[in-house]
């Protein structure tokens, strides 16, 4: 049996598939364990990346420390996020770009329609639907910061993408180092190779709206679900802290905006909950050139076309 839901319903079960990463940060950088940090670091500090800013949440004396998570800046006032995350305590949440704060003034989602197998993860079906990107308006411009180029064609598929986000370190052999404090949630950039761009994932079904990427292991090609099994130099995974974050890839001499980055998909190496993030993880990235119309009309009118 089959159903139809909205992008707004899918959320309200997105803890499910997140609720792991919101104890210790949301979705950032797992690298090789043999390569160096600060080759991660250093390609996160590039100029060409300043887009991407961080997302810190307000909080009480009293309360835990919440996570931080990313957001890139695609026009002066407005920001692409993950809606699993903008949507909740819009209020509370803090943007950073270029060293200043900036408060969410409104949160604009795009409806998608997501097809749920019986038995299937809601989370999941709103993820492998693409629904999971956000636009956030700003309380004033961003003047310090250049906004990031979104692809506007439809060959991603192959392409060495640089993913770019904050959140947990760790590496793919060990997963993410815990407990979260400040000093272990940081910046981080690498690559991937897009490997799928709609398609299957396992038994799941991902629609074109959606870029895929998995993490391969250095020595065990075994562990590889996705494309071509042989890493990157600086081939990268996520952990808690990089949902919002920008996937991009090099063209013309300039860095485009390929995808936001949204989760994790099946992987047969590594289950769903702790542990998911190392080597044989697939990764999910909400795909910009399928949502360009709906950005161009939010950025064009402040809303956009029911």
């Amino acid at each position: 049996m089959k159903r139809l839901v909205t992008a707004r319903v899918s959320l309200n079960t997105a803890i499910l598939i997140f609720a792991w990463g919101w104890s210790c940060g949301c979705l950032a950088g797992i690298i090789r364990h043999d390569r160096p940090a600060e080759a991660y670091q250093k390609l996160g500090k590039a100029q060409q990346f300043q887009c991407v800013g961080e997302v810190v949440r307000d909080r009480k004396p009293d309360e835990r420390r919440m996570p931080s998570f990313s957001a890139v800046l695609v026009a002066p006032r407005w920001a692409l996020t993950a809606r699993h995350i903008a949507v909740r305590e819009l209020e509370k949440h803090r943007y950073i770009f270029g060293g200043q704060e900036y408060r969410a003034v409104r949160c604009v989602t795009r409806p998608v329609q997501i097809v749920i197998e019986a038995g299937q993860d809601v989370a999941l079906a709103g993820i492998a639907a693409g629904d999971d990107i956000a636009l956030v308006q700003l309380d004033r411009p961003v003047t310090n910061v250049k906004p990031a180029e979104r692809y506007r064609g439809n060959a991603e598929l192959g392409r060495i993408m640089t993913k770019v986000g904050y959140g947990c370190i760790g590496d793919g052999l060990t997963g993410m180092k815990l407990p979260v404090t400040p000093e272990t949630q940081e910046r981080r950039a690498g690559q991937n190779v897009i490997d799928l761009a709609g398609g299957m994932v396992g038994k799941l079904a991902v629609s074109n709206h959606v870029l895929a990427v998995d993490f391969d292991h250095p020595t065990d090609p075994a562990l590889n679900q996705l494309g071509d099994p042989a890493p990157l130099e600086l081939e990268i995974g996520v952990s808690s802290g990089d949902s919002g974050g920008g996937w991009f890839i090099a063209e013309n001499g300039s860095w485009k905006l390929v995808a936001i980055g949204a989760g994790f998909l099946p992987s047969t190496a590594q289950p769903p909950g702790p542990g998911m993030e190392k080597y044989g993880s697939v990764l999910a990235g909400t795909r910009i050139s399928t949502a360009n119309n709906w950005i161009d009309e939010v950025l064009r009118t402040g809303s956009p076309r029911e």
